[in-house]
């Protein structure tokens, strides 16, 4: 059984992340796909989806890296996720309020 200095180590940067990755994933799928033109959505949609696989692939690779240093990566990894949601609602904000 995980002690609850176990449990917090892990489950609550891996929670962090998931939250992350929930307030990415929806707006930044949006973004790219209505910025394609509509002949084009299924290529949009293709190369959106290989992206998210191919940056998966990345972070798993980068936290077993990380896990195998012996490094905090599941605060890493929750700070980046978190990190990079910032910038998306930054710029999605910013893209909304200029002018069409």
């Amino acid at each position: 059984a995980a002690t609850l200095d176990g449990a917090l180590g892990i489950y609550l940067p891996m929670g962090l992340a998931g939250l992350g990755f929930a307030l990415i994933i929806p707006p930044l799928t949006a973004t790219a796909l209505s910025a394609a033109p509509d002949k084009l959505s299924g290529l949009a949609s293709g190369v959106n989806n290989a992206a998210a696989r191919t940056a998966s692939m990345i972070g798993v690779a980068l936290g077993a890296a990380f896990l195998a240093a012996g490094t905090q990566w599941p605060i890493v990894f929750a700070v980046a996720a978190a990190l990079a949601a910032l910038i998306v609602v930054v710029g999605l904000r910013s893209r909304s309020a200029s002018p069409a």
